[in-house]
């Protein structure tokens, strides 16, 4: 299963609403949200004061955030966060798409296996137009080619011997490579050899 992460914004409602509604007023969280909706099978927010939130979770508006908190209450936020994260997810075969500033990841991802962090080093400025450029390159047939591969059962190295056909295609994918939330494939071919996938 998919699982998508957005942060909270600093741009809110004035009143009492879900929480998909009071960050709506950010562009990013707006954007954030249409891609995670498009890829994802659940989607949570990641709040600096409620820490993990449903999308129609009823919230007050609020001013808090995580950027200026120093690092044990941070921690203690991330563990908070992971703590409902195990009721809700599966933390080790779940894939995480995580859309937050480094903040709002630094304690979380190192409770979770599976991750991709496609804006991952882009300030502020750079995400909206990163988003954008993600959601128009969702209908393209590169993206079409990944996601279809990226649900395929995949092997290692030392499993191939134990193919029950002899004639086909390889697809390798590299650890760290990614293609915006999904495994980049990096190389397509055949082998033909006595024995051997060809």
């Amino acid at each position: 299963m998919k699982i998508g992460l957005v942060s909270c914004s600093k741009a809110k409602k004035g009143y009492i609403c879900s929480a998909r509604e009071m960050y709506s007023e950010s562009n990013t969280f707006r954007l954030s949200l249409e891609y995670l909706e498009k890829t994802c099978d659940k989607i949570f927010i990641l709040s600096a004061k409620h820490g993990l939130l449903d999308l129609e979770d009823t919230i007050q508006p609020y001013d808090e955030t995580l950027v200026e908190k120093p690092v044990a209450e941070r921690r203690k936020w991330a563990d908070e966060v992971i703590l409902k994260l195990k009721e809700k997810t599966d933390l080790e075969k779940d894939k995480f798409i995580i859309l937050a500033g480094q903040k709002y990841n630094e304690f979380v991802l190192e409770h979770i296996k599976k991750f991709q962090l496609p804006l991952e080093g882009l300030t502020m400025f750079k995400r909206v137009p990163k988003l954008k450029e993600m959601i128009k390159d969702l209908g393209n047939e590169t993206r079409l080619i990944h996601q279809i591969v990226n649900e395929m059962p995949r092997l290692t190295w030392d499993e191939i011997d134990n193919l029950a056909f002899t004639n086909g295609i390889y697809i390798i994918f590299e650890k760290g490579e990614s293609y915006y939330d999904l495994d980049r494939i990096v190389r397509v071919g055949t082998h033909k050899a006595d024995g051997r996938l060809g």
